[in-house]
């Protein structure tokens, strides 16, 4: 661990896309860096134009766009188009936010490959976008500009993967898209254009959906991971996919995130732990790994976390103490430090 934090105290969320890192900023505009949506690269931190009165930002977990929710309860989209995945009826890319059609009353947003969703204050699920694998889950493969109903009963939030999505209703978990590494979670590996039940889990509180994998949180804080391993992102200590719900040998756990092939979980005690990819140094122990770390191992020099978040190769710790540390891939810069090499251990983010 080198640098000095910057004791920043005014982030209130941390977001990790496919090839940036965004943070919503106490006065309700956004930071930035790595491969941004309006077409360049920074390797720096700065506010991302256009954006402003912002409660939460979406980074799409691979591709170059995004969406943002406002304090006022509309979604604003930005960035690549050509599925539909701005909401706004058109398949044209905009380098400006445009707000997406129809959406009132919006209390959380997630965005996936090429497609967003959104729940609104009713409970109830919109999805927009992509849709060949049915992760829109309107019962169709038909790609949707704009926002088409997925999920009418009173949820409490949505994830979205690569291609696929779940959410959670009274503690259940349905999930609907794309299921060829089982990570819907049914025992199968049919693709599933309608929400499907998965009996096996209950009592959840969050959810974390990787490209091919998904993992749920347990309101006792056990962690349950299923779908692709072959990097041991499920944590079960081998590199066999599961097309159940698995339990992680972790416990105390209050929060998950999930990048393209990993996965981490913040524990009581502020400790990070993290496995699957560490190719770019996704797990921080400061090792690094091309075969997969398949067991849980502790984040090292990581100051006590409050928050985290994670996506495409990066994760991001919100400390106790309001400092920001982020570490994995950094060829596009997305660390903000200058420096394009991989960060196998946590850097501290001067935003």
């Amino acid at each position: 661990m080198t640098g000095t934090p910057n004791f920043v105290g005014n982030v209130v969320q941390m977001a990790a896309g496919g090839y940036q890192i965004a943070a919503v900023m106490s006065d309700g505009t956004v930071e930035a860096a790595g491969f941004l949506w309006n077409g360049y690269s920074s390797q720096t931190f700065g506010p991302v134009g256009g954006l402003s009165n912002i409660a939460q930002i979406a980074p799409s977990i691979s591709d170059g766009w995004a969406c943002a929710l406002l304090k006022t309860g509309t979604v604003e989209c930005w960035g690549t188009n050509g599925d539909g995945q701005l909401g706004n009826g058109t398949t044209t890319s905009s380098t400006i936010p445009v707000t997406v059609t129809g959406l009132t009353g919006i209390v959380q947003i997630a965005a996936g490959g090429d497609h967003a969703c959104a729940v609104g204050s009713n409970g109830y699920i919109s999805c927009w976008g992509f849709n060949a694998d049915g992760q829109v889950g309107n019962s169709t493969t038909t790609n949707a500009t704009t926002p088409a109903a997925a999920f009418n009963n009173t949820t409490s939030s949505v994830a979205a993967g690569e291609n696929h999505t779940c959410a959670i209703f009274e503690g259940l978990v349905y999930c609907w898209g794309y299921n060829g590494y089982g990570q819907l979670g049914n025992g199968t590996t049919s693709n599933a254009t309608f929400p499907i039940y998965l009996s096996s889990l209950n009592a959840i509180t969050q959810l974390a959906l990787g490209q091919f994998h998904s993992c749920a949180l347990r309101a006792d804080g056990s962690v349950l991971c299923w779908g692709d391993n072959n990097l041991g992102q499920l944590g079960l200590g081998n590199t066999t996919n599961s097309l159940t719900p698995a339990r992680v040998s972790i416990s105390n756990v209050q929060q998950i995130a999930a990048g393209f092939f990993s996965t981490c979980a913040r524990r009581g005690d502020g400790t990070v732990w993290c496995w699957g990819d560490d190719q770019y140094g996704e797990v921080g122990d400061g090792t690094g790994s091309n075969t997969g770390i398949t067991s849980p191992v502790q984040v090292v020099g990581l100051p006590p976390s409050a928050s985290l978040a994670g996506g495409g190769y990066n994760f991001c710790s919100v400390g106790t103490d309001g400092a920001v540390w982020c570490w994995g891939y950094n060829t596009d810069g997305q660390l903000g430090n200058g420096n394009p090499s991989p960060a196998f251990v946590p850097t501290p983010i001067k935003l």
